[in-house]
């Protein structure tokens, strides 16, 4: 039946998309004739295309759903290599603190030599000279170092940014370009 809120008319009936044939030798051995079924819709067919447009938006809202998880399953495997760079400065800060720790302690040992030696003053103070050098030159590379370290950090905290997240694909659109124009 097919109608709306004003008349209700037979339908005819779609094309059979399949044919189902149930055979038997003797007429009892077939399984008692089920009842007809009938099936009532509107003439525009509206209720079965709001089906379909809530299907179609259930669809879309998947695909978006999916985006997300995939953009998200970046952003840990980012935020991972990030944990790593950390955890390696980290591990070079140490060493250099230990350095720094080893060449004070040997300073320290430097200047109660050159008390006790007395007669060896000359000798004591260009060795004391040569390690304060060196020590300057170690503070000059820790001082260097940390400032190297702050850099990558401050780097780190951008690319971490959201404006860095929205900025990176017009970088890479524009490296892309001009490696183009180069051709």
């Amino acid at each position: 039946m097919t109608g709306d809120a004003t008349s209700v008319q037979d339908a005819s009936p779609p094309n059979a998309m399949y044919y189902v044939v149930v055979a038997a030798r003797t007429e009892s051995d077939l399984p008692p004739p089920e009842p007809a079924v009938s099936f009532f819709t509107d003439r525009e067919e509206a209720e079965l295309r709001r089906v379909d447009e809530r299907a179609a938006e259930v669809m879309r809202l998947d695909s978006l759903v999916k985006s997300r998880d995939a953009s998200l399953d970046r952003q840990t495997a980012h935020i991972r290599h990030l944990e790593e760079l950390v955890a390696y400065r980290d591990r070079i800060v140490a060493e250099r603190d230990h350095a720094l720790d080893i060449a004070q302690a040997r300073l320290v040992d430097a200047l109660a030599q050159r008390d006790a030696a007395a007669g060896d003053r000359d000798a004591a103070a260009s060795e004391i000279a040569s390690r304060a050098q060196a020590l300057e030159a170690m503070n000059a590379e820790c001082a260097r170092l940390e400032r190297a370290l702050a850099a990558q950090e401050r780097i780190i905290a951008y690319r971490q940014s959201v404006r860095w997240w929205f900025s990176l694909p017009w970088l890479r659109a524009r490296l892309a370009w001009l490696r183009i124009r180069r051709r």
